[in-house]
């Protein structure tokens, strides 16, 4: 290999997490910030999909860690599978996954559904439960006008998918029985 190929591979890798492939926490720290500005700008939507795989913990706990990543790989290629060609998908760190779709809020809403099926029909046969995610959703302008709140609302809302008994999504405008899962 020659000291060029070396060096377009290693432009090609920067900023993809070394794990699943995906852009990691340092593009979605870039890219982000820049979506956001650009839709209030031009007066449209973006919407924000934070994703966390369900009871991570315990599998690493129960199979160890090479099947945790394991399941880590197979939960980013199902979401990478599920979204369209548009939308921003990131690692964002652990066990946790971001989303970002140039869509008004019903639309991000349906993304995440479709996100939650793809995952919870893999199948896994060393495990002894089907895998599943739980996502929070915010848009851009109807939640926030900013990046940083519209991470912290899409991070609120994930947290109350969780509190409500995960394998479901909420949007940060929703009500609790809005959630669908």
């Amino acid at each position: 290999m020659t000291y060029r190929h070396r060096y377009e591979r290693l432009v090609e890798q920067i900023g993809k997490d070394a794990l699943t492939g995906l852009q990691g926490r340092g593009q979605f720290d870039a890219k982000g910030p820049a979506m956001v500005r650009a839709t209030v700008e031009s007066y449209l939507s973006v919407s924000l999909i934070m994703i966390d795989i369900d009871h991570f913990k315990a599998i690493n706990d129960k199979y160890g860690h090479v099947k945790g990543d394991r399941v880590i790989r197979d939960v980013a290629t199902a979401i990478a599978s599920a979204k369209r060609d548009g939308d921003e998908l990131f690692r964002y760190g652990g066990e946790e996954f971001a989303l970002l779709c140039l869509e008004t809020a019903a639309c991000a809403m349906a993304l995440a559904e479709r996100l939650r099926e793809s995952v919870h029909d893999q199948y896994q046969p060393t495990l002894d439960r089907p895998i599943t995610i739980s996502a929070g959703i915010a848009t851009c302008p109807m939640n926030a006008t900013n990046f940083d709140a519209l991470l912290l609302k899409a991070d609120a809302a994930l947290y109350k998918a969780k509190a409500l008994g995960r394998n479901r999504f909420v949007h940060a405008a929703a009500p609790a029985s809005g959630s669908i899962g």
